[in-house]
């Protein structure tokens, strides 16, 4: 018989969907500073690999918050309605991820733009579940 994992516990989830969170307005705000300070320096396309790390923290602690919400305990939990959570909680972040990706490509000179094909591929990854409509029925 194998052993039953220990649960997270709410408070341990709320501290890492908080711990998520600040980490990735740091790693946006940094973004936004190396694309505003570097000019037309090749490491401003470095901002855009600091977009994708943010939006995948800001992915992980939607998927906790969706948990907290809906709980995770297999007998209970309501599937349907967790996924529909974290389906418009995808949405949300891709929205932020293109509007932000849109800004820093307007910051960056035109050869170090092709970097922001990096977070656009993390915004339509985000997008794909909110914009596909699969009813059952």
């Amino acid at each position: 018989m194998t052993p039953r994992p220990n649960p997270t516990t709410p408070a341990r989830l709320r501290l890492g969907i908080a711990v998520a969170v600040v980490a990735s307005i740091a790693l946006l705000a940094l973004a936004v500073t190396v694309a505003l300070i570097g000019g037309r320096d090749p490491e401003v396309a470095g901002s855009f690999v600091l977009t994708v790390l943010a939006l995948l923290l800001l992915s992980g602690a939607a998927i906790g918050v969706a948990r907290l919400i809906h709980g995770d305990d297999p007998e209970t939990v309501d599937v349907a309605a967790g996924r529909a959570t974290t389906r418009r909680l995808f949405g949300a972040i891709a929205l932020l991820g293109g509007v932000l990706t849109g800004f820093l490509a307007i910051l960056t000179p035109f050869p170090h733009v092709l970097a922001a094909a990096i977070p656009l591929v993390m915004v339509v990854v985000l997008a794909r579940g909110p914009l596909v409509r699969t009813e059952a029925g």
